[in-house]
């Protein structure tokens, strides 16, 4: 009796440590299970939203270490049929929700965030999600309960052993040091999970913060919707900072009451599109509290929130790339008209051309005192302060290089403000505070720098909207005093130009900015914000200095600072001094150009200079001209674009041929790369429109040169 009740008593207690590891290694291990299931979810997600591949490791080897205590998984003892029913359950569903986190994976390091970021917050995501959850928990709970009333009934048979022997050997010492034993491991059972199920809620609670950080600190707004009724259930910070609004007053709102008309219609079908689940974006404008606008694109999608679903949404601040947009369709209009420009002042150059040889012959075929001369130098002057527009307008449509020349800014500064006085009202008082005993010479392109003057008065005369007093004023000071002494051959020298104008003036924030590539304060539709970076650019160019003087209220001064230089030594020949050119002796030219009026003005000039002239109004006329009169041709006269074949493939078929004549290549626009190094002695291009005398010496010249003895 003894022996068996000592033999019962063992085996009792042998069976209930056997069940008490089975139920400390089981509950550890499925508990790890689940947390490894979470922390991959977060590390997907943390991927999904940061593509940061410090993330995206720890999720590969989150994965690793999953599969490899799944593959331990198969030497517990589970005989239930409902546990392993209940378990691969959880499988299916942890296996679904890898797949859908390797997929997302795999879209945003190919490119695609955004669907990836989407598949792992969507509906199916939470949901099997929350049945593998759920099922783990069923399943530990199961396993659990059933260890325990295991437990429960060895216990009570060795309580009913150790009673028995109680009774039997009731001053057995041995027996009480037994007992205290299995209590004690009993209370530890107990304290372990007490200790696991604390471990499992903090590790729950930091999962669930991880995501409020990422929602809460995003770098753009995302509100939560109700799609029932519209209303923001929730948002994050940077919601809050976009709009100017407090939690408290976004709560009391609905999406209608930020969102403003848009172009795909009323701003209703836009959240009712929205709100059902359309997985869209759209363009809309945001209002903030203050009553601005500013352009979002909006999306979202339909997303799982406890018992209910609402709308999630991001909206995205597009106001830089509108801006962009906008910017980039304004350079492309400056673009196309430019163009245009350059195509219209191409043929009114040729007309300027035609007048201003009509003129000359006039003025030669007229006595020396006849009345009409006087009106003919005046229209010789018009034509002459033209030719200057044409080429400005050239330089803006067809960026034409500059012609570096010795420019007199006294003179072109009187010249410039009376061709364009017409651009200013007739409020605002022209001053022009110029000496005429004082000469101020710099090196530059002429037609910039009246360009230069024309937007320095378009931007003075917008500045006095109630008219005003525009003053231009010259000097070789820096004080514009005109009686310091001032040497403009000295080293260092300076012409100081002054453009002064009595408006409204500029505060010191617009003055940092006014140099800006389409910067203006003007309404949207009446500025470019192209003239002053154009002036800037202009005269930087030149080797000077653009400086400004303003205040509100007290109006502002521009002053172009240029480089002075030693006046040159003779004047430009007067165009009108035919007596002094060589007259021709009979040499024949042939004359390529496309124009009627500029061909039989060039032909006439030409011929009363003794020379003749075979014309040609086409390329291929040009070399059917060519081959017939070559034996006596000395000299070739081509114009650049020629019809049915431009005259530059024209001359380098002659050249080809073994012709070597010198060629004078005519052009009113820009001409083509290739043309400057085919250029030398024999071989000069004349920029339409030029002067008839012009031609006419040059062509003595060329002529000459070819001849014997020269």
């Amino acid at each position: 009796m003894l022996f068996w009740l000592g033999w019962h008593v063992y085996n009792s207690s042998l069976m209930i440590q056997e069940i008490q590891g089975i139920y400390v290694n089981n509950d550890s291990y499925w508990h790890k299970v689940v947390d490894l299931s979470r922390q991959m979810t977060l590390s997907s997600r943390t991927v999904a939203i940061h593509q940061d591949t410090i993330w995206l490791n720890k999720y590969r080897r989150l994965a690793i270490e999953f599969d490899v205590l799944l593959q331990a998984q198969t030497t517990l003892r589970i005989e239930n049929e409902d546990d392993i029913n209940v378990l691969a359950k959880a499988r299916s569903a942890r296996q679904e929700l890898r797949i859908i986190e390797e997929s997302a994976l795999d879209q945003i390091q190919s490119g695609h965030s955004e669907a990836g970021l989407k598949s792992l917050f969507d509906e199916n995501y939470e949901r099997q999600e929350q049945v593998f959850l759920n099922a783990m928990n069923d399943f530990i709970e199961q396993s659990r309960r059933r260890l325990i009333n295991k437990l429960n009934e060895e216990k009570i048979k060795e309580l009913q052993s150790l009673w028995a022997a109680f009774f039997i050997f009731l001053i057995s010492f041995s027996f009480w040091i037994m007992l205290i034993r299995r209590l004690q491991l009993w209370g530890d059972i107990l304290s372990q999970e007490i200790i696991e199920h604390r471990k499992a809620e903090e590790a729950a609670r930091k999962s669930e913060q991880k995501y409020q950080d990422l929602f809460e600190y995003a770098n753009e707004p995302i509100f939560i919707v109700d799609p029932n009724t519209h209303r923001f259930l929730d948002f994050n910070q940077q919601a809050m900072r976009s709009l100017n609004y407090e939690r408290h007053e976004l709560l009391e709102f609905q999406v209608e009451d930020v969102i403003v008309e848009t172009t795909e219609g009323c701003d209703d079908k836009i959240v009712e599109t929205l709100c059902t689940g359309a997985n869209t974006a759209s363009e809309c404008m945001f209002r903030r509290k203050d009553g601005t606008l500013f352009p979002v694109e909006i999306s979202g999608r339909l997303i799982g929130h406890g018992e209910n679903t609402v709308y999630q949404c991001f909206a995205r601040d597009i106001t830089e790339r509108k801006r962009f947009q906008e910017e980039r369709l304004h350079a492309q209009k400056i673009e196309a008209i430019g163009q245009l420009a350059g195509g219209i002042v191409h043929d009114f150059g040729n007309l300027l051309l035609a007048i201003t040889g009509y003129v000359t012959i006039a003025e030669r075929r007229l006595p020396e005192f006849h009345a009409a001369l006087t009106p003919l130098r005046q229209i010789e002057q018009a034509t002459e302060q033209a030719n200057g527009m044409v080429k400005a307008l050239l330089t803006f449509g067809c960026k034409q290089a500059m012609e570096w020349q010795p420019v007199e800014l006294r003179e072109l500064v009187t010249t410039t403000v009376q061709i364009f006085r017409g651009f200013l009202p007739a409020a605002i008082t022209l001053e022009t505070a110029v000496t005429d005993t004082q000469a101020f010479w710099v090196s530059g392109d002429k037609t910039q720098f009246q360009q230069v003057l024309m937007n320095l008065m378009i931007n003075a005369r917008d500045a006095m909207p109630e008219g005003g007093i525009l003053r231009f004023s010259l000097s070789l000071s820096p004080t514009g005093d005109n009686r310091v002494p001032a040497s403009a051959d000295a080293p260092g020298s300076w012409v100081y130009l002054r453009v002064s104008d009595t408006g409204t003036g500029m505060t010191p924030e617009i003055q940092a900015r006014i140099f800006e590539p389409f910067f203006t304060t003007k309404p949207r539709g009446q500025g470019t914000g192209l003239g002053l970076p154009m002036v800037h650019g202009i005269v930087v160019q030149h080797g000077g200095r653009l400086e400004v003087q303003s205040a509100v209220g007290l109006g502002s001064t521009f002053t172009v600072v240029l480089p002075a230089i030693t006046p040159p030594n003779s004047a430009r020949p007067d165009p009108a001094s035919w007596p002094n050119l060589a007259h021709g002796k009979g040499e024949t030219i042939l004359l390529a150009e496309d124009h009627r009026y500029v061909r039989e003005i060039m032909a006439t000039i030409l011929q009363s200079q003794g020379y003749q002239v075979v014309q040609a109004d086409t390329g291929t006329a040009l070399l059917e001209s060519y081959r017939t009169c070559q034996a006596r041709l000395r000299l070739l006269i081509v114009d650049l674009d020629l019809p049915q074949r431009n005259g530059l493939d024209c001359v380098r078929q002659m050249r080809a041929e073994g012709e070597r004549l010198p060629v004078i290549f005519t052009t009113g626009m820009e001409p083509p790369a290739d043309l400057t190094g085919q250029l030398d002695d024999s071989t000069v291009l004349l920029r339409k429109p030029f002067q008839m005398a012009t031609l006419a010496r040059l062509v003595a010249s060329l002529i000459a040169e070819q001849s014997p003895g020269s």
